[in-house]
């Protein structure tokens, strides 16, 4: 996307999701992620669990646990 962000997320711990193709990207494009650190400081809104862990912090949290690209299936409507 020609260093253009395409989505964000603040810290919160649980799963994130971004669709390359809503996003515009796909073959040969290059994808570039960026984690940036979270201050103990951080005065934003979590949930318990990661708010617990954050002030426990004495340095910046950043951490990725794991990336997966999968293809998804042909879409179909569920019967109402």
């Amino acid at each position: 996307m020609g260093g253009i962000p395409v989505d964000d997320r603040f810290w919160d711990g649980t799963r994130w999701s971004v669709s390359l193709a809503d996003a515009g990207i796909g073959a040969p494009s290059a994808l570039t992620l960026h984690v940036l650190p979270l201050s103990p400081d951080s005065t934003i809104a979590l949930p318990a669990a990661a708010a617990a862990r954050l002030s426990a912090a004495t340095a910046p949290i950043v951490a990725l646990d794991a990336v997966t690209v999968r293809l998804r299936g042909a879409w179909t409507e569920v019967p109402a």
